[in-house]
């Protein structure tokens, strides 16, 4: 006697993972069972489609319009933040520029400071020249009052002068005790020199 033994094939949804796909679109398996492994009647077949359809319509059409809202918020809030981060970055730069000016004008400020130190500096110093200048030719308008130091001098010895035109004369006439009539005929006394040796 033969033993025929017949070994049936389990359907896809009846595995593991079969179940996993089947709970997580179960709508849409229940359609697809409806009408490919059912043997339900048509009319059935069509209200089951149909009560789906209608749970399952609101659903997908809520979802649709969710998605635009949030990418509208999510664009609104980066348009947001793309604005606070230009208007950050705009006044950072004027607060940049800011300073740079009042480094240029604090610069210049010391520049001119300078600039009329040093002027005042150069007034001063041509003052001093002027002045000097001054009191050379104050000193040398008067060549006739030029005295050169002597120590102690003598009434024996004879008086000295040096002429403007470059002679020396001497005086050792005792009646004539001073530098009157010297250098008469050399232009006058540029320097007396006393009684010498």
């Amino acid at each position: 006697m033969a033993i025929s033994m017949q070994v049936t094939k389990k359907e896809w949804y009846k595995h593991g993972w079969g179940l996993l796909v089947t709970v997580l679109f179960f709508p849409y398996f229940l359609i697809w069972y409806a009408w490919a492994k059912s043997s339900w009647s048509k009319n059935v077949k069509i209200i089951l489609t149909s009560v789906i359809a209608l749970i399952m319509l609101p659903i997908m059409i809520g979802a649709a319009t969710t998605q635009p809202e949030e990418t509208t918020q999510q664009n609104s809030l980066t348009s947001q933040e793309d604005t606070q981060a230009k208007e950050q970055q705009e006044l950072e730069a004027k607060k940049a520029t800011e300073e740079i000016a009042q480094k240029e004008a604090a610069d210049k400020l010391a520049q001119e400071t300078e600039a009329q130190k040093k002027i005042a500096e150069e007034a001063a110093a041509a003052a001093a020249t002027q002045r000097k200048a001054a009191e050379a030719a104050t000193n040398s308008s008067s060549p006739s009052q030029t005295t050169a130091p002597v120590a102690e001098e003598s009434s024996n010895l004879p008086l000295k002068a040096i002429c403007n035109d470059g002679s020396v004369s001497y005086q050792d006439t005792p009646s004539k005790p001073d530098y009157r009539g010297m250098c008469s005929g050399h232009d006058g006394i540029k320097t007396k020199l006393g009684r010498v040796q």
